[in-house]
């Protein structure tokens, strides 16, 4: 290899590297969600953004108002099986794009819509102590 290829390969990896130092600590300071957060969750979110299936740009619609959900409002939860049939068939919410695609996020990984009012806010708690006993092995 002649001194100019070397040197524009080592130019090469240091842009790479100073890149993907960047990317991995904007992506960390996204802080918890579905993928774990370490360098393997981080790999697997650059993947899947080449493949133009970012999850941090969630592309669901509501079916409530068809617009796109606020990723801030909805809330991500790991349910059971029947739960996540409960949810999805009353509309409460829809399964996550990338649900069953890795280990890390089960096909009962769901967005649980926002409530709109107490009373649907109560429910909503309920969905939520069902996902915490579910992922907590509490429920009989």
């Amino acid at each position: 290899m002649s001194r100019a290829a070397a040197l524009a390969a080592i130019a090469v990896a240091a842009l790479a590297g100073t890149w993907a130092r960047r990317d991995y600590r904007a992506w960390l300071a996204l802080g918890e969600g579905g993928l774990p957060l370490n360098p393997k969750g981080w790999l697997i979110t650059s993947y899947l953004r080449l493949r133009k299936a970012d999850p941090s740009r969630p592309r669901c619609t509501t079916r409530r108002s068809g617009r796109p959900a606020p990723p801030p409002t909805s809330a991500h939860s790991h349910l059971s099986a029947a739960d996540a049939a409960r949810i999805l068939d009353a509309g409460w919410g829809e399964r996550h794009p990338l649900a069953g695609v890795r280990p890390e996020l089960p096909s009962t990984y769901v967005y649980v819509y926002p409530p709109r009012d107490e009373a649907e806010l109560a429910v909503v708690a309920q969905l939520l102590d069902a996902a915490i006993d579910h992922m907590t092995s509490k429920r009989d």
